[in-house]
């Protein structure tokens, strides 16, 4: 490759900014720009994922922060704040819940776990508190379920089977070994293993050799002689793996194949014939009596089209989301509580561009591209296809896709490919975090070049230009190297191993050499931590550390030099070569780099002069070997070998405490809740609690039971008197670490609080529009059974407005009025009633509004005073009442005079209204608001002074001219075309007509004048504006009243060429030739006229065509219309045509060529374009909206519950532009729950939707959900501009 030779075609790239400064602009969840859709607000933020971050993000130190989904609980969230997982690849996944039902004898419990976004592929070993569920489709069910699986990667020969007969008693052929302390062989010629003949058998076969693993039950007591026999699956794993236990499985090339890690009994395992495995997978089940086999769960993946729950049909289930149903029995084993609901999850479909296919894929560029355009959870708000280089993503895509190979540990060759990507996105990180957890799982960055995003990876590259002495600036070249001592040398690389039931795991890459004694290292060692959250191969991270540690040893030197426009087809992440000398002090000449090899991360550019920073490459990186030997691990399962990857402490709980809530008789015995509440710790390394119940009734212990993960509060239920319910509160630490020497311990003891209940305290009563709830503080001193509302003390009368357990409620108080006063009384569970609590209220009628009204062009605003706490706004326009939540009205018209008065109303009604008001809504634009220059006035002006001095030069001309002028009586016409679109348009052709201008000699312009007030009165006239000279033709069948003639002007004289008229050389007029205002034949010669102006003549010139006419002053005869020599137009009224010009003004205002409207566009619908704009031409902005539909699940007919279907499809849930403003009017006597409100446009299409959810208590029904849904109208100006 020669002196600035490499490859063309690239685009100028802008800077590279660091991820820091990407964050800085504030790119990711709440941005305050978040709702723009183009990509230059994007691009900001992206430039943070070049190479600069890519490397440097690498590198980073972590923080403490939200952890990524794949290090968090997997166990099931219950909490509002929840957000949606996004599964690429393969992983374990527990996932949020969203409903919970128990029947009265809790011995059975429904439960709904979110997976993540849909359509997933599927899941499999899906388990409850560890105990595997069988799979549930449609009508059947599978209780025979994957547990594990198992292949040969060598031998030809290699078979696996489960068997149920007997096994040689002693004599195991395999390695004769003794085995380590720390290991145990499973190859024992002594031991006599008869004794577990009973239970099922793993055989594994191959080379010769054979293999017994004996499958017993989970309580079984074993010896630790006997290594071959297994009461967990969990050391099952264990032996395959050949970590704890001496074997030669790995070494015979056997493998574990995705490994479910349970509880179950080994023993529960289905019989098989003899399976052949090599290099092929084969799959082991249980035999469907495992302990939950009377349990079900059942998987949606997520389509778009999926059917909802029978539970959710009012709101339409969770569309386009994967998620598990699982209906559980309850067993001694599985335990009570909330059980854990996890499953191995196969995630996302995703498109592949490079087949046309949506399906299955752990390709990293792949899923990046669906993250990239996604915009429902994804980037795709900000990020369309069109804007990739998709070509960079197949380039990428194929890379990764590329199969090497490897020996693992024991010399067997494997195969696999180079880069896949296994991650749980969590959607509450901002796009740029977790997009840098996707690029990190294949080293990626992003550059931009030829304004397209390009996907690029570090990898071996080929340098595509050179630089050298003759285009490198000169002195512009310096260079630094990575400080030593600060470099790191020891990595510590995380990843999750599926083999340990998906935990996070810790490798170390390190570079022992620099970590020797001086004067050949440092001395010791520079930790620095890397988290690849998409990796779950322990080779592919071991791939990646290498190339970190690498680039880190072999590439210290970042260059900045100055180069010019040859670097404007290279890119950042190009690969190029540098060779510079430079004059020492001895003035002889040395070289400082000969072909360095360096990667571009960075390119500015100012004035044709780029500014280059590049970081040092060594291609020999790149060669796919481990930064370390492999390492086997121990799978979790086997409680002899604990697995403690992070240290760490955390602090305990505080502030623990017991509520003791009273619910109900059961045959006659009370029952209690116990509801434990206790205060997180402040302490950036705690995650959640998990707590542990064990019950002590009548003096019997019984088991602890885990009862899930709490963030504060965990509900017992079910209690009896003087049952003692002891807690254990174990925090764990962000990566899913429990840690018990934190644990905190607490006991309460179920006491019966017998006793005259005290009265209810803290009575408030809350108005809203459409309902009253009254609430009061929790009585303790008894065990209350009901509290009552009655609007009298009396306990006899028929006073009763509310009943209920709980602490709230709604009552009806429109029979009692305005005022009144209600009583309060609690109620124990011996029918003892307390003293009334007295609460008087007043809710004054709403007084009248301070009210002004503005008018604007076609609508009117109504603004008003705050509106009241529980009102609502009543707009009444003539007689009609219109009923807002929001602090203005919109009212759009075509025009005219309205009556406008506003009132508040409240749950009684109507309050006072405002004096009536008149408002007037003009249909059209003042005069004041057009504009001179845009109508095109002047332009005319211009035009007119032009056609003034050509008229003068004809004259002039007629006046040189020999040749008598022998038909007097001729026609001028000019054609004017003046087109007015209303009254903001812009002149677009001038080809009009002025008809019928009749001239004398003595008021030529008065008729030029006439005849343009003729052809504005004419509609089709068109007025062409041109700067040539006059062309005038003359028709070929002339009969002498009409003339176009074409007259050509030169130095050399002028030719009239017509049928009429010829005149060619040398013409002169003599005297007496005008003769009662005609041109006498024969009678003109040139000494006989002379005049200095054209008022010198005096005729009917008929009509006049004219490209221009020049004179001092055109009138007409009575003088009412006139252009003076300065182009002003006077007495000119402009009807019924078109107008252009690049300006128009009136009255010194310039009228701009736009045109604008305020429209009420209903939900759903698009918004239409005004006057003949076409859709290109409009800018829609949304500015209010009001919601006047509202519809709930529980409404009290089929006709209300059919609204609310209709109501439900209708909605869009998503807008291109968000209009910020007021929420809806929601209410809920506990408050609104899961409010989400969309408002805005989604393109053109009209956005104006809510939807909630309340929860409502009757005193014989219990509480019940409605889901509520309200629609409106959307308020947009659309603004029309031509050009």
């Amino acid at each position: 490759m020669g002196k600035g030779g490499g490859k063309g075609g690239k685009g100028r790239v802008g800077k590279f900014l660091g991820l820091a400064a990407a964050i800085a602009f504030g790119f990711g969840a709440g941005a305050p720009w978040a709702f723009l859709g183009g990509v230059k607000a994007f691009t900001a933020a992206m430039y943070g994922l070049s190479l600069g971050s890519a490397i440097g993000g690498l590198f980073d130190k972590q923080k403490n922060r939200t952890p990524e989904s794949t290090f968090d609980s997997k166990n099931n969230q219950v909490t509002s704040e929840g957000t949606i997982p996004i599964i690429y690849g393969q992983s374990k996944a527990g996932g949020l819940q969203t409903y919970h039902h128990m029947d009265v004898n809790g011995r059975k419990l429904l439960k709904h776990v979110i997976v993540g976004e849909g359509e997933i592929d599927g899941f499999f070993g899906a388990t409850a508190n560890g105990y595997l569920l069988p799979i549930k489709d449609g009508n059947s069910v599978s209780r025979k379920v994957n547990i594990f699986g198992i292949r040969n990667n060598k031998w030809q020969d290699a078979t696996a089977q489960i068997t149920g007969g007997s096994a040689p008693s002693k004599g195991f052929r395999g390695l004769v070994q003794l085995p380590s302390t720390s290991q145990q062989s499973i190859y024992q010629d002594d031991i006599d293993y008869k004794d577990f003949n009973k239970y099922p058998k793993l055989v594994l076969k191959a080379n010769g050799k054979e293999t017994y693993i004996f499958l017993t039950e989970d309580n079984t007591k074993i010896d630790d002689k006997y290594s071959l026999a297994c009461n967990t699956f969990g050391k099952v794993y264990q032996i395959i793996l050949g970590d704890t236990y001496l074997s030669d499985l790995q070494k015979d090339g056997w493998e574990l194949v995705d490994p479910v890690i349970c509880q179950d009994s080994p023993n529960k395992i289905q019989t098989t014939d003899v399976l052949p495995c090599y290099k092929k997978d084969v799959f082991f089940t249980t035999n469907g009596e495992q302990d939950a086999k009377d349990s079900t769960v059942i998987l949606y993946n997520g389509q778009h089209d999926a059917e909802a729950p029978s539970t959710y049909k009012t709101t339409g289930g969770y569309p386009n989301i994967a998620y598990m149903v699982a209906d559980l029995r309850y067993t001694d084993k599985m335990g009570a509580g909330n059980p854990t609901i996890t499953a191995i999850v196969r995630g996302r479909k995703v498109y592949d561009w490079r087949t046309g296919k949506t399906e299955y894929s752990k390709n990293p560029a792949v899923c990046l591209y669906d993250y990239l355009t996604n915009d429902v959870y994804g980037a795709g708000k900000y990020i369309t296809p069109d804007v990739l280089d998709m070509e960079s993503f197949t380039d990428v895509a194929n890379y990764c896709d590329e199969v090497i190979t490897y020996n693992d540990p024991y010399g067997v060759t494997k195969s696999e490919k180079r880069y896949e990507l296994d991650i749980i996105l969590n959607e509450t990180k901002s796009h740029l975090e977790n997009m840098q957890s996707i690029l990190n799982s294949f080293l990626g960055f992003v550059v931009f070049s030829n304004n397209k995003i390009k996907l690029r990876c570090e990898r071996l590259e080929t340098p595509v230009y050179a630089f050298n002495d003759d285009n490198i600036v000169e002195n512009s070249l310096s260079y630094k190297g990575a400080s030593i001592e600060q470099s790191p040398n020891k990595f510590n690389l995380t990843y999750v191993e599926p083999a340990l039931d998906y935990t996070a795991v810790k490798l170390i890459v390190e570079d022992a050499t620099n970590q020797l004694p001086p004067p050949i290292g440092i001395g010791r060692p520079v930790e620095q931590d890397i988290e690849f959250k998409g990796v779950r191969r322990q080779t592919q991270c071991l791939r990646l550390g290498k190339i970190a540690r690498d680039i880190i040893r072999l590439c210290p030197i970042t260059v900045t030099f100055k180069t010019g426009l040859m670097a404007s087809h290279l890119e950042a992440g190009d690969v190029v070569t540098i060779t510079k000398t430079y004059i020492d002090e001895n003035g002889e000449k040395q070289t400082l780099f000969e072909n360095q090899q360096v990667r571009i991360v960075e390119m500015k550019e100012e004035d044709g002069t780029f500014e280059i920073s590049a970081k040092q490459y060594n291609p020999s990186i790149y060669d796919d070997a481990f930064g370390a030997s492999l390492k086997v691990f121990a799978p979790t399962g086997d409680n002899s070998k604990e697995i403690n990857l992070l240290p760490e402490t955390v602090k305990p709980v505080e502030n623990v405490s017991v509520e003791q809530v009273y619910r109900q008789k059961v045959n006659g015995i009370p029952t209690y809740d116990a509801m434990l509440v206790f205060t997180e710790p402040n302490d950036v390394n705690y995650g959640y609690s998990q707590v542990s119940v064990q019950i002590e009734r009548n003096g019997v212990l019984g088991d602890w039971k885990v009862y899930g993960v709490s963030h504060g509060i965990m509900p017992v239920i079910g209690l009896n008197k003087n049952d003692k319910v002891h807690f254990r509160i174990i925090p764990y630490d962000s990566k899913e670490l429990p840690h018990e020497e934190s644990m905190v311990t607490y006991t309460h003891t179920i006491v019966p609080k017998i006793g005259n209940p005290s009265a209810p305290e803290n009575v408030t009563i809350r108005f809203t529009k459409e309902s009253v709830t009254i609430s009061w503080k929790r009585v303790t001193t008894a065990d209350i059974d009901r509290y009552e509302v009655r609007s009298s003390e009396s306990l006899t009368e028929n006073n009763l407005l509310l009943m209920t357990s709980e602490i709230s409620g709604e009552i009806d108080l429109t029979r009692i009025g305005r005022s009144g006063t209600v009583w309060v009384y609690a109620v124990n569970s011996e029918e003892v009633y307390s003293a009334p609590t007295k609460y008087g209220y007043n809710l004054p009628k709403p007084t009248a509004p301070s009210v002004t009204i503005k008018s604007f062009l076609q609508s009117f605003r109504v603004n008003y005073n705050a509106i009241p706490k529980g009102c609502e706004a009543v707009v009444r326009i003539d007689g009609t009442d219109y009923r807002t939540k929001e602090p203005l009205f919109v009212y759009n018209s075509d025009g005219g005079l309205y009556n406008v008065s506003v009132a508040f109303e409240d749950y009684f009604g109507l309050g006072e209204f405002s004096p009536e008001q008149t408002v007037q809504v003009k249909a059209t634009i003042d005069a004041e608001m057009l504009d001179r220059e845009a109508l095109g006035l002047t332009t005319i002006e211009d035009f007119v002074s032009t056609l003034s001095d050509k008229v003068d030069g004809i004259k002039n001309d007629v006046t040189a001219n020999t040749t008598k002028i022998s038909n007097t009586e001729n026609t001028l016409r000019s054609e004017i075309t003046q087109s007015k679109n209303g009254i903001l348009t812009q002149v677009n052709a001038i080809d009009g007509r002025v008809t019928q201008m009749v001239q004398t000699v003595n008021g030529i312009s008065s008729t030029v004048q006439k005849k343009i007030d003729d052809a504005k009165a004419e509609m089709s006239s068109q007025l062409t504006q041109t700067e040539k000279a006059i062309q005038l033709k003359v028709e070929e069948n002339l009969t002498g009243d009409k003339l176009v003639s074409k007259i050509n002007l030169s130095s050399a004289g002028t030719l009239i060429d017509g049928r009429l008229l010829h005149v060619t050389g040398q013409a002169k007029f003599d005297d007496n030739i005008i003769t009662d205002k005609m041109l006498q034949a024969n009678a003109v010669t040139a000494d006989k006229i002379k005049a200095d102006s054209l008022s010198a003549i005096s005729a009917n010139l008929g009509d006049v065509h004219s490209g221009t006419i020049v004179s001092s002053t055109i009138k007409n005869d009575n003088g009412t219309f006139s252009v003076d020599p300065n182009g002003n137009i006077r007495g000119a009224n402009i009807t019924g045509s078109t107008i252009s010009a690049d300006s128009i003004y009136n009255s010194g205002y310039k009228v701009k060529n736009i045109d604008y409207a305020i429209l009420t566009v209903a939900h759903g619908q698009d918004v239409p374009t005004i006057g003949n704009y076409s859709v290109n031409e409009c800018t829609f902005v949304p500015i209010g909206y009001n919601f006047t539909e509202k519809y709930n699940s529980n409404a009290g007919d089929y006709d209300g519950r059919k609204r609310y279907d209709v109501a439900n499809k209708r909605k869009i849930g998503r807008c291109t532009i968000y209009l910020q403003g007021q929420q809806p009017w929601i209410y809920s006597q506990y408050g609104a729950k899961d409010l989400n409100c969309v408002v805005g446009l989604n393109n053109r299409k009209a956005v104006c939707e809510s939807t909630w959810n309340t929860t409502t208590h009757y005193s014989n029904r219990g509480d019940r959900d409605t889901e509520w849904i309200a629609l409106g109208v959307l308020y947009v100006l659309v603004i029309g501009k031509k050009g």
